[in-house]
């Protein structure tokens, strides 16, 4: 359950789900070939955006030629 009201409530909910989605990036970065690079950014990640970013860089398909 997240507490509070309007834009403090916004922030506490972005911040649980970010750590929650962090370990879970921490974990499944074992299964990247870059895996330690990976780990190293999910480590450093504190908010969605900062999740998405390691997302886009590294788990996106590159564009077909």
């Amino acid at each position: 359950m997240v507490r509070g009201v309007g834009d403090a409530r916004t922030k506490r909910a972005e911040n649980f789900t970010g750590k929650t989605m962090r370990k879970f990036g921490i974990r499944f970065a074992a299964h990247h070939p870059e895996r330690d690079a990976v780990k190293k950014q999910f480590v450093a990640v504190e908010t969605l955006d900062d999740w998405k970013a390691v997302l886009d860089e590294h788990y996106t398909s590159p564009d077909p030629a």
